[in-house]
């Protein structure tokens, strides 16, 4: 299905390039890679389960154990996009996209480099994880010993998030959240991503302060 443009007081979905502005309020949104886009896969990839272990890419590093590990394309006859599916909790992204917001990634994580096809690239591990959910007024689903499965209704605590731009909450250590609308527009990663017109990834609207 296509994705619609956005609109902001309503949950949906929109991809880089079709988002519209937003306007000057805070926001949140989750990030997702775009399956209508590429995907990667490991050419050894029993030596990259073993050298992640379990955990991987929910907010904790990986950078002093990352060997720069060969990729390929799963479906060469998808969209060719700047950022690529990988696993959940991360994406891959192009030489472009480091050009752009290598700084930014720096900041928030660490990149991890690997080629696709013989090709440099990375991979983006979010290492903020802020404490932003309002447990009380958020709507939520628990499953084994009360933890979160999945959130219904997302409302998050502005005060956490002025200074934040790509993060993961405790709660959800495998979904990647990101700010739009704060005063620093250098970390404001969908407008610029949109502007940009970066290709590969989803935004959702979860909430507006």
């Amino acid at each position: 299905m296509e994705p619609r443009s956005v609109q902001f007081k309503n949950r949906c979905t929109t991809s880089c390039s079709q988002a519209e502005s937003s306007g000057d309020d805070m926001q949140v949104l989750s990030i997702k890679v775009d399956d209508r886009y590429q995907a990667i896969s490991c050419e050894d990839m029993p030596g990259l389960m073993t050298m992640l272990g379990t955990g991987s890419f929910t907010g904790g590093p990986i950078r002093e154990r990352w060997a720069a590990f060969d990729f390929y394309i799963l479906d060469t006859l998808r969209i060719r996009g700047d950022f690529l599916g990988f696993t959940s909790g991360t994406f891959a992204f192009s030489e472009r996209v480091l050009q752009g917001f290598g700084s930014l990634f720096e900041e928030i994580g660490e990149i991890l480099p690997i080629t696709i096809d013989g090709a440099p690239h990375h991979v983006l591990n979010v290492l903020r994880v802020v404490d932003a959910l309002d447990m009380r007024q958020s709507e939520y689903r628990t499953f084994y010993q009360d933890r979160i499965a999945s959130v219904d209704r997302y409302v998050f605590n502005p005060e956490c998030l002025r200074e934040e731009s790509i993060f993961r909450i405790p709660q959800l250590r495998s979904s990647l959240f990101m700010v739009s609308g704060q005063a620093d527009g250098r970390k404001d990663f969908y407008q610029r991503a949109r502007q940009g017109k970066f290709e590969g990834l989803l935004f959702e609207s979860l909430w507006t302060a």
